[in-house]
């Protein structure tokens, strides 16, 4: 009987021992049932950890009879609290990765539309740069399409860049043999100008039609060449004295004809008359201006330089506004014949 009592003293003992083995391993699982994160790997991390704590609590020996059930209790709430949440986790985020692949598509959807239809360049590129932007918005789709659709997506953008890049290049080549044509009726224009030519009007006019058909030169050349245009024009009606006032506003008749019967030319020649009204309004608010400014010069026996460029501003401004009533009369009567 000592011999019984002393094992099982000693069976007892290691059974406590296990018990408080079993408690460290608890501890671990309650802290491990608590644990949250938004990212895939540190779940299996903690999945790995968690099926580690339970090969440990088998190779751990009995515990006492009195507490075996409710430590094990315990300890299998806390490891299927882990799993319940790790559960849940996968599951919102499937649903959200699914909900980002429809998002996606409908991207895509969008994207290839576009590509497959370019027809306003650049409002069609702004509309895929919006896209781009909404779609690094959009978090990932399932692992096993998260990379079909981005390439999906991928591929509609580069196509339309693409094509928007071989259209540019063929506009800019086009553009440049337009601007070559007008530096070749502005060479027309020198020569009028610099040989005696008994009636230059019908030639000027011929270049004149010629010159409002050639569609678009380069940007950065646009100004130069129209400034250079014009001057030359300028030179010829002074040095023609048959082209009179009335030759002149037969000039922007044509131009105004030519500029009715271009596409949306109902609106341009309303854009060209709202020009015509401010520039006119701005002319007459300087003239304004240098009127009172007038008022600061005292008269005196001696002429003042200063008040003399004023009024040599003054006459200027309205032979400018002369011009330009002018040339809005003409708009205006074209108008009204059109009606």
């Amino acid at each position: 009987y000592d011999l019984i009592k002393s094992r099982s003293a000693e069976i007892e003992a290691e059974r406590h021992a296990n018990l408080e083995a079993k408690k460290e391993l608890l501890a671990k699982a309650k802290e491990l049932s608590a644990f949250k994160t938004v990212r895939t790997k540190e779940w299996m991390e903690k999945s790995t950890f968690s099926n580690e704590l339970m090969e440990q609590w088998k190779k751990i020996g009995h515990v006492p009879m009195a507490v075996r059930d409710s430590i094990w209790n315990e300890f299998r709430e806390a490891r299927n609290a882990f799993y319940s949440n790790k559960n849940q986790f996968f599951k919102t985020m499937h649903a959200e990765r699914n909900t980002n692949l429809k998002a996606k598509e409908v991207l895509c959807e969008r994207a290839e539309s576009i590509s497959a239809n370019p027809i306003d360049w650049a409002k069609q590129t702004e509309e895929l740069k919006k896209l781009q932007e909404d779609w690094k918005k959009i978090g990932p789709a399932p692992d096993k399409v998260n990379d079909a659709v981005w390439k999906r997506f991928r591929t509609a953008c580069d196509s339309f860049f693409a094509k928007k890049a071989e259209r540019y290049a063929s506009v800019k080549e086009e553009q440049t043999q337009n601007l070559e044509a007008k530096k070749a009726l502005i060479a027309r224009l020198e020569n009028l100008l610099n040989t005696e030519v008994e009636n230059a009007f019908p030639e000027m006019k011929q270049i004149q039609s010629e010159w409002n058909a050639i569609g678009f030169v380069p940007m950065g050349q646009k100004d130069a060449i129209n400034k250079q245009y014009n001057e030359i024009l300028d030179k010829l009606y002074g040095k023609y004295k048959q082209l009179n006032r009335d030759m002149r506003q037969e000039r922007e008749r044509e131009n105004f004809e030519l500029l009715a019967s271009s596409p949306n030319g109902n609106h341009k020649l309303q854009r060209e008359e709202k020009v015509l009204l401010e520039r006119i309004r701005n002319l007459k608010k300087d003239i304004e201006t240098w009127d009172n400014n007038l008022g600061f010069f005292k008269s005196g026996n001696g002429k003042n330089p200063m008040a003399e460029q004023i009024h040599s501003k003054i006459e200027i401004a309205q032979k400018h506004i002369k011009g330009l009533e002018e040339k809005l009369k003409v708009l205006r009567d074209l108008k009204q014949n059109a009606q």
